[in-house]
């Protein structure tokens, strides 16, 4: 670590909302664990002596009815001095709600957890008048997920039973969706799959019958929005994988700012239909661009005898039958069709204008065997190669 680095509240504050806040986090590395854990342990966020230490997300809101408490602000030493009596933590204010950062061992870390916030809802609770609840995350191990366990612990207060308040933990709350998960699986591969192989008009007819008023009329709310949430990530994926255009980076860009707030049903089925739009556009431009470069390399590498779909198709990072299929759609023929009429151009050009023996234009053109090229050669024009020499020296002879 730079040993420059001036540790202070705000140096502190601000690394502890880059861990929660930021999803667009440092590549994933031991160096880089390392690194943000030796500053984590030097800034007080992870207690010294623990060798492995954990942490939960703790998001706490103080409110009645829709007002929330004016000074959330002046309640994070309470809050520190109840979850500090067990745990390293440190708490920063954001978007209504107090959030906390709560590391140590993780031997009962769930049970010890619980007290502690129970006890801390009460004193809020007396402190304030007002209704307190606070949502906690599951126990993560790295720094790096900070921003996940946020989620988790907004998730929580966001669908709180029935808005009581009180303590609950994000697996309280996930139990009691009765959203069966092998389905979501299957529903999210659907989707994967139409965006990625199926016609827009299927998509569109599998979103509007999946989000329909009938099909989610009965189910709980929580149900409804985690299915919104994970077509999201879904359709967000799918762009993802094969951003190459302004028109992808700013679909992406615009899904990125928009992130905090939770699709309704009306956005995902409008965002998976401009997902279909921008998938298709930049596989059509991707599948041209990588026919060009395949037909670059025959047009200067056909004299190379070992050239073959498998070759260029490694040389371009993609299957075979991947690049045969998109010859055949934008080039109208099959690889070994293609190579052979340049094998065959070129050959004819070389009988007709140069003086080169039948042996050496063979093996220009990729055949080491003259009787196989002569063969090649005469069925593609129905004539040989001498035909063809001896018919310009004839034309030559009569003018």
């Amino acid at each position: 670590m730079n040993g420059e680095i001036v540790i202070d509240g705000a140096f502190k504050a601000s690394f502890l909302m880059s861990m929660l806040f930021d999803r667009n986090k440092l590549i994933r590395s031991r160096a880089a664990e390392d690194e943000v854990n030796e500053l984590a342990v030097r800034l007080g966020l992870y207690p010294i002596g623990i060798e492995r230490p954990v942490y939960s997300v703790a998001a706490i809101k103080v409110e009645e009815a829709d007002a929330l408490y004016q000074n959330m602000g002046g309640l994070l030493p309470v809050c520190e001095s109840v979850f500090g009596r067990r745990y390293a933590c440190s708490g920063v204010f954001s978007s209504g709600k107090l959030v906390y950062f709560i590391s140590g061992s993780g031997e009962g870390m769930r049970t010890q957890l619980s007290y502690l916030a129970s006890e801390l809802v009460q004193r809020l609770e007396r402190m304030t008048h007002m209704r307190c609840s606070i949502g906690i995350s599951e126990v993560w191990s790295s720094l790096l997920d900070a921003d996940k366990a946020y989620e988790e612990a907004s998730f929580v207060l966001k669908y709180l039973p029935d808005r009581t308040g009180g303590v609950y933990f994000v697996d309280d709350i996930l139990s009691t969706m009765e959203l069966n998960h092998s389905r979501l699986s299957y529903i999210v591969s659907k989707v994967d799959e139409l965006l990625k192989v199926g016609t827009k008009e299927e998509l569109q007819a599998y979103m509007e019958e999946l989000l329909c008023d009938e099909n989610t009329r009965n189910m709980p709310k929580a149900n409804v929005m985690m299915l919104c949430i994970q077509l999201g990530f879904c359709i967000h994926k799918a762009v993802y994988e094969v951003s190459d255009s302004p028109e992808a980076d700013k679909f992406l860009t615009t899904q990125l700012i928009g992130s905090r707030v939770f699709p309704t049903r009306e956005y995902v089925l409008r965002m998976s239909l401009e997902a279909k739009d921008i998938i298709s556009n930049q596989r059509k431009q991707n599948s041209e661009v990588l026919c060009d470069r395949a037909m670059h390399i025959i047009e200067n590498e056909y004299g190379d005898e070992t050239l073959s779909l498998a070759n260029i198709s490694e040389r371009l990072h993609v299957s075979a039958s991947y690049l045969s299929a998109i010859l055949r759609k934008n080039r109208g023929d099959t690889f070994v069709n293609l190579l052979t009429a340049k094998r065959m151009t070129a050959a004819r050009e070389f009988l007709m204008c140069t003086s080169m023996k039948i042996m050496e234009v063979a093996r220009r053109c990729g055949y080491s065997d003259q009787h196989y090229f002569s063969y090649c050669f005469k069925r593609y024009y129905g004539t040989s190669p001498n035909k063809i020499r001896k018919n310009v020296k004839d034309d030559q002879t009569s003018e």
